[in-house]
């Protein structure tokens, strides 16, 4: 059969596809020779009726017959073909250019450069991720700084997903102290802040931005007191007040484009139950003892609804033997850890929206956690992506901490590439792994 090269709506895709199956029905009852029917393209309900009727008008005789088939097949066919406008299409769609899912990503620890984005593309391939940190957004914010302007113009250049966090100053991580009541619930001004960061971001047609509004809430360091409260702040109200400031931020930037997904901080899988809240980052009251689950939880006490308002999970699901401790242990002791995702869905009831896993890895030699070698780290990397995170369709990306650092990197040794620029073994079991699943380029 020939037939002319058209472009046709969804709905008249599967008018077509009916219209085939009539006329090879058709064709199975009479095997003389018959005109070739030459498709047009179908845009309406009489397009499709006129078709099926030139294809029918020779076999069937019975004009009842024939209009029953008509309206059984047309409202069958482009019934099906009918977008469902109930659901956000984007939330479980992958965003890979083709239909090959890729997991494969890097975080970076600042906004990078185009080597560190170039290393990024060899390593996580076409449709592949990288976490940017755009750290520098207070309540006096009014705009991107032009590197964060251009790193997003990177990236989305090199085919990769932006996934970025957006955080105070380093050194600075006094968001509640920027509250406009002293109840610590108001975040107007600091949600319009952020609100100017990612409206002045380039976006891309069929490409989202996703945004992380900040980090790990729940460790006292990163939501800090400003000036001394003096008395210390119990794991309660730090998470009501980084609801009532996700739920304002959040707000905001769901009415700039549906472009735009948002989802809460990442917690630490073991989190603080008390900040001694003296205005630093580390006081003598801070204790641990929670799970940031219990910080999830309490979250939703204080703002019922502050889940509802995510459209991805961001989740820090470092390898672990337990929840919230017993951290950077051999794979096959891993995978409570490695699943912590799993565990903080069911906390917040959303098994709707996909996972991105923004801090993962193993380091070699971090003071306080057990050791391990280069080799140790690729091949538990490259056996955590076979065993658990190719396997979850939940997860639509995964990104380590971290390409490059001279601290976290050199000195800790969770690098894929050293800042001298030689390239860690993990690196290459990544890229090896990724060229395997078919995601292109080649390596």
């Amino acid at each position: 059969m020939t037939a002319d090269r058209v472009v046709v709506s969804r709905r008249g895709a599967v008018c077509v596809c009916v219209l085939a199956a009539v006329q090879r029905i058709a064709h199975s009852h009479d095997n003389s020779e018959k005109t070739d029917l030459v498709y047009p393209s179908l845009v309406s309900h009489e397009d499709f009726v006129a078709a099926i009727l030139k294809v029918l008008s020779s076999y069937i005789k019975m004009p009842g017959l024939k209009s029953a088939l008509i309206v059984g097949l047309c409202g069958l066919g482009c019934a099906a073909a009918k977008p469902d406008r109930t659901k956000d299409s984007t939330r479980r769609q992958h965003p890979s250019k083709d239909d090959t899912r890729n997991v494969f990503g890097i975080g970076l620890v600042s906004e990078g450069n185009q080597e560190q984005w170039n290393y990024a593309k060899q390593l996580a391939g076409d449709g592949g991720w990288i976490m940017l940190t755009f750290a520098g957004v207070d309540n006096t914010t009014t705009a991107p700084q032009q590197s964060w302007v251009d790193a997003v113009n990177g990236v989305q250049a090199l085919g990769l997903n932006p996934v970025i966090r957006l955080s105070p100053p380093w050194g600075s991580a006094f968001y509640r102290s920027e509250s406009d009541d002293d109840a610590h619930h108001d975040y107007t001004t600091l949600a319009s802040a952020f609100h100017a960061v990612v409206a002045g971001l380039p976006l891309v047609d069929g490409q989202n931005i996703w945004i992380q509004v900040d980090n790990e809430p729940d460790l006292c360091y990163e939501w800090a007191c400003a000036t001394d409260a003096g008395s210390p702040l119990d794991y309660t109200t730090t998470a009501a007040e980084y609801a009532f400031f996700f739920s304002a931020v959040a707000d905001s930037l769901h009415s700039i484009d549906s472009r735009i997904k948002v989802s809460a901080a990442p917690l630490a899988p073991g989190g603080t139950s008390q900040c001694g809240c003296c205005g630093q980052p580390n006081c003598p009251g801070d204790k641990p003892g929670i799970t940031g689950l219990q910080f999830m939880q309490a979250m939703t006490a204080a703002v019922s609804d502050v889940w509802s308002k995510v459209d991805f999970l961001a989740s820090h699901a470092y390898p672990a033997s337990g929840v919230g401790y017993g951290f950077n242990v051999p794979l096959d002791q891993a995978a409570p850890g490695l699943t912590y995702y799993d565990k903080e869905l069911s906390t917040i009831g959303r098994s709707d929206i996909p996972v991105l896993i923004t801090e993962t890895g193993w380091a070699t030699q971090r003071d306080g956690l057990p050791p391990c070698t280069e080799q140790n780290k690729a091949d538990w990397t490259a056996g955590a992506y076979n065993s658990t995170w190719l396997a979850d369709e939940r997860v639509a990306g995964v990104m380590p901490f971290m390409l490059q650092d001279a601290v976290w990197g050199d000195q800790d040794g969770y690098e894929y590439v050293s800042t001298n620029g030689d390239v860690a073994p993990v690196f290459t079991a990544v890229q090896q792994l990724r060229c395997a699943q078919g995601i292109t380029p080649p390596c």
